[in-house]
């Protein structure tokens, strides 16, 4: 039997089991309430609301999470609780504490904070009183034990038609970005950068992209989803030139941050739709036009389709690497990529002929997984 994709052994930290536990650098943690004790808790909820579960748990037993981010949850808990002031309700939409998001850095220890409160049905001065009162916390008061480098405030309230996605986030204390380490590049991380949850698994992620395409000084690196620049970043010093689009604006600015504090000088980025952005010259007609590479690491849902049609049409990309979390729901990307020719699908097709999962998330059920492909030329 001939298999079309050869499915390559998982890659994994599993030589290093340390690394395999409290190895999450990114939480959102839900403040609800305890069913037993009937207090606030700070914590993960059991189930999605949309299922009708509402309960949040405490993670004192979790094992991809660090310590020192349990302790911060803990120190948190003990101010939400002391305010007084009523944690959210999702089913009424009641009460302020919402959520807080946690972002570490195992490797230089610094530490940003989220705190997302609902504002719905709250005056202006107890939002005051209550922004002063997360200040002072972590600035002169218990939290100072945290030691939190960048401590940010966001609104949250029911959304009127027309509004976007997010509130702007409130710097209160501190720098606006954390500095994590990656193959021996110091990277900002800004609180809406996208980045691999486990650092040290995102290198062995970073260096299986860069075998199966084999990448060398020769060639073109198209990052697509580039978020702050990581992934092109790590692997800029091993080819010729890194050209990478994101929708997120701040990200790409984070991303040519990154790279002039790296010193890198052959990656450029660009801000906008996907599908729009690979549009210009730079992608349409690089410098090295014979060896190109598209590094694909969309969300979770994939690629939109406009974007894999114009890839599709690049004739002088020959080679596809497909980072995907979520597989299932990037198998609509995998189809119109493979597709055969036809006045909707331009250009010749890709097809998978490799893929290696990537053990990115220990204690779950879950991979990465790396899909690449080659063009098919007759």
């Amino acid at each position: 039997m001939v298999f079309p994709c050869e499915l390559l052994e998982i890659q994994s930290l599993k030589n290093d089991p340390e690394k395999c536990v409290g190895y999450r650098n990114k939480c959102e943690f839900t403040i609800g309430m305890d069913v037993e004790n009937k207090e606030p808790i700070v914590g993960f909820r059991v189930g999605a609301y949309n299922q009708g579960k509402t309960c949040v748990a405490p993670i004192d037993n979790i094992l991809n999470v660090p310590q020192r981010m349990k302790d911060v949850v803990k120190c948190f808990q003990d101010l939400v609780r002391a305010s007084k002031v009523p944690v959210f309700d999702p089913e009424n939409y009641t009460g302020h504490w919402r959520q807080l998001t946690v972002r570490l850095s195992l490797k230089t220890g610094q530490l940003m904070l989220i705190c997302v409160v609902h504002t719905e049905n709250m005056e202006d001065s107890a939002l005051t009183s209550l922004k002063q009162l997360i200040l002072s916390y972590f600035t002169e008061g218990a939290g100072t034990d945290c030691k939190v480098d960048s401590l940010y405030f966001q609104k949250a309230k029911k959304r009127a038609a027309g509004e976007g996605n997010s509130f702007p986030l409130e710097l209160l204390h501190g720098q606006g970005y954390i500095i994590e380490e990656v193959k021996g590049l110091k990277l900002r991380i800004s609180p809406e950068s996208f980045f691999q949850i486990n650092t040290a698994a995102s290198e062995v992620l970073f260096d299986a992209a860069k075998d199966l395409a084999s990448i060398n000084s020769q060639t073109t690196v198209l990052d697509v989803c580039c978020g702050s620049g990581t992934i092109g970043l790590s692997i800029a010093k091993d080819c010729a030139q890194v050209i990478g689009v994101e929708i997120q604006e701040e990200a790409v600015n984070m991303a040519k941050l990154n790279a002039t504090e790296n010193g890198i000088t052959n990656a450029i980025f660009f801000a906008g739709k996907a599908e729009e952005v690979m549009n210009r010259r730079e992608f349409q007609n690089p410098e090295n036009a014979n060896d190109v590479v598209a590094i694909v690491d969309p969300p979770r849902a994939g690629l939109h389709n406009k974007a894999i049609l114009l890839l599709r049409r690049m004739t002088h990309l020959k080679r596809l690497v497909y980072m995907s979390c979520n597989p299932k729901g990037a198998m609509q990307n995998f189809l119109s990529l493979s597709m055969a020719e036809s006045k909707t699908k331009q250009g010749a097709p890709f097809v998978p002929v490799k893929a290696v999962p990537v053990d990115m998330f220990p204690q779950t059920p879950h991979c990465e997984l790396i899909v690449y492909f080659e063009r098919l030329e007759s």
